[in-house]
C-alpha cells in the first residue's frame, strides 16, 4: 500500500509536463512516458491517435477493447454497482495495468473528467483508491484534454486534431455500416474501403493540412464501390442513447446489417461539441440565464465583461470554450460535406450540433449537465429531420440519467409517427426477448420507408 502522506502524481499548473510523486519533471515527449486511451471502440479512432500522438513524438498505447467477457471480468476490481462506462474503464485498465504496463513505465491514462450529478463526477477520488489498493506507482490517472487545461497545454491545435479525429471515426463509421449493407460483394467492398480509409489514417501523422485533399480522394475512390441499392431506396435506423451506445452497438448494428437496414449509430462528435463548450454554458447559467437559447448569445456575455464582479480568467475560459464548440461543428460540417459525395452517408445535409440540447431543451433542461438531455435531443431532432425510418434507443441500466432519457423519450414518442423500441442493455450482448423487439423494429421501419419515401 501506498504511503497515505506521498504526493501522487500530477499535472504542472500549466500541464505541458507532469510531476511525479518525487518531484521529477516528466515531459510528454520522455521515453518513459506512455500515453493511453482508456478504451479502443470507436472504429479508426485509435490509430488515428496513434498518429496525432506519434508525431508530436510521444509513446501510445490503447487500452484493451470492451467486450463481454471484460464486462465481466470487470467485477474483479469494481462493486458490479458502477455505470457501464465506469466498469469498462476499470476492466481495461486494470488489464493494461497487469499485461501492458512496463516495469519502468510512467503511464497516463486518459479518458472523460466531468463535474456534475453524473457518477464520473466521482472518478477522480475513485480513481486515486483504485491505484492505492493495486499499489499502482508512477501513473497519472483522468488526463483528459480540454479547454480548462489548455488542451493538456498544447493548445488549439492539439484540440482541432482530436475533434477531427472523432469526426472522421463517425463518418467512417456511418460509411461502413453502409457498405456492410448495401455492397454487391462485401468482402471486397470493405477491402476497398479499409485501405482507402487508412490514407486519410495515415494523413494524419504527417500535416494536418493534408486530411481535406486525402478524404477529398477518400470520397472519390469510395464512391465507384458498387452497390445493389442506393441510400435513399433503402430504411435506416438511428441506434442512440447515451456515449456507452458506442461501447453496446455491436449486436445491435449487426442485427440491422444482416436484415438489409443500414444502422447509424450517433455520432461522438455530438459529446465532443458538449465536452467542448460546457464551460460556457456553465458560465451563463451562473449569469442567470436559465433556458439555453439565452446561454447561446453572445451580447449579453459580451456586456457582463465590463462587470467588475466578472473573474477575467474564468470569462476567457468561457469565451474560449465557446469558440471550441462552434469549431468542432464547423468542422464537422467542412468534413461532413466533401465525404458525403461518397454516397455512403446517410444524410446530404448536415444539421448543427447545437440543435441536439436546443431541441431537448423543449422537453428537459440541459442544465442537468448529465446524458438525459443528449439522448432526448437525439430523438426530437432526428424524428423531426425525417432521415430515419426508425429510432432504437439503448438504454444502460446502471446509469440512472440514461433511464430519465428513457422514461422522458416513451412520454413524447406517442406524438411521433416513426417507429421508436427501447432496450434496457447490459453490455455489447442481447437476449433473446430483445431480439424479438429488433425483429419489430425491422418490420416496422421497412414499413415506415415504403409507406413515406
Amino acid at each position: 500500500m501506498h504511503n497515505t502522506d506521498e504526493k501522487m502524481p500530477r499535472f504542472a499548473e500549466n500541464f505541458k509536463y507532469i510531476i511525479d510523486s518525487n518531484g521529477k519533471k516528466i515531459c510528454f515527449d520522455d521515453p518513459q512516458l506512455v500515453h493511453i486511451w482508456a478504451f479502443d471502440d470507436v472504429p479508426y479512432f485509435s490509430e488515428m491517435l496513434r498518429n496525432i500522438f506519434g508525431k508530436r513524438g510521444w509513446r501510445y498505447r490503447c487500452a484493451e477493447r470492451i467486450t463481454p467477457k471484460a464486462m465481466q471480468d470487470a467485477k474483479k476490481v469494481c462493486s458490479g454497482r458502477e455505470c457501464l462506462a465506469c466498469l469498462g474503464f476499470a476492466r481495461a485498465i486494470y488489464n493494461d495495468v497487469v499485461q501492458k504496463r512496463g516495469k519502468d513505465e510512467f503511464s497516463m491514462y486518459y479518458y472523460i473528467d466531468l463535474a456534475g450529478p453524473c457518477q464520473n463526477a466521482a472518478w477522480p477520488d475513485m480513481w486515486k483508491i483504485f491505484a492505492k489498493r493495486l499499489d499502482i506507482k508512477n501513473a497519472l490517472f483522468q488526463a483528459f484534454p480540454g479547454v480548462s487545461n489548455n488542451f493538456l497545454g498544447q493548445g488549439n491545435l492539439f484540440g482541432y486534431e482530436l475533434s477531427a479525429a472523432t469526426i472522421l471515426s463517425d463518418l467512417f463509421h456511418e460509411a461502413e455500416n453502409t457498405l456492410k449493407c448495401l455492397a454487391k460483394n462485401r468482402d471486397e467492398a470493405i477491402a476497398i474501403f479499409t485501405a482507402e480509409t487508412e490514407k486519410v489514417v495515415e494523413s494524419m501523422k504527417h500535416n494536418f493540412l493534408l486530411v481535406e485533399p486525402s478524404l477529398i480522394s477518400w470520397a472519390k475512390r469510395v464512391s465507384r464501390i458498387p452497390l445493389r441499392a442506393s441510400v435513399a431506396e433503402t430504411p435506416k435506423v438511428l441506434i442512440f442513447g447515451t456515449p456507452e451506445v458506442e461501447v453496446l452497438h455491436y449486436p445491435v448494428s449487426e442485427y440491422f446489417i444482416n436484415h438489409g437496414i443500414i444502422p447509424k449509430v450517433q455520432d461522438m462528435s455530438a459529446f465532443a461539441f458538449r465536452f467542448a463548450g460546457e464551460l460556457f454554458f456553465r458560465s451563463a447559467f451562473r449569469r442567470g440565464k436559465i433556458l439555453l437559447k439565452d446561454q447561446m448569445r453572445m451580447l449579453p456575455f459580451v456586456h457582463s465583461l465590463f462587470n467588475p464582479k466578472t473573474k477575467l480568467r474564468k470569462a476567457v475560459t468561457a469565451t474560449r470554450a465557446y469558440f471550441s464548440a462552434i469549431s468542432v461543428d464547423y468542422q464537422r460540417k467542412g468534413y461532413h460535406w466533401i465525404a458525403r459525395k461518397s454516397g455512403l452517408l446517410l444524410s446530404h445535409k448536415c444539421r448543427s450540433l447545437i440543435n441536439i440540447p436546443l431541441k431537448a431543451n423543449e422537453v428537459v433542461s440541459a442544465n442537468t449537465v448529465t446524458e438525459t438531455y443528449p439522448a432526448v435531443g437525439e430523438y426530437v431532432l432526428n424524428c423531426d429531420l425525417g432521415v430515419y425510418d426508425g429510432m432504437m434507443h439503448l438504454c444502460t441500466v446502471s446509469c440512472q440519467p440514461a433511464l430519465n432519457a428513457q422514461a422522458i423519450i416513451r412520454s413524447v414518442a406517442g406524438e411521433k409517427d416513426i417507429p421508436y423500441a427501447a432496450i434496457d442493455i447490459e453490455g455489447p450482448w442481447i437476449s433473446a426477448g430483445q431480439t424479438k423487439i429488433l425483429e419489430a423494429m425491422a418490420v416496422q421501419a421497412r414499413r415506415y420507408h415504403s409507406e413515406t419515401r
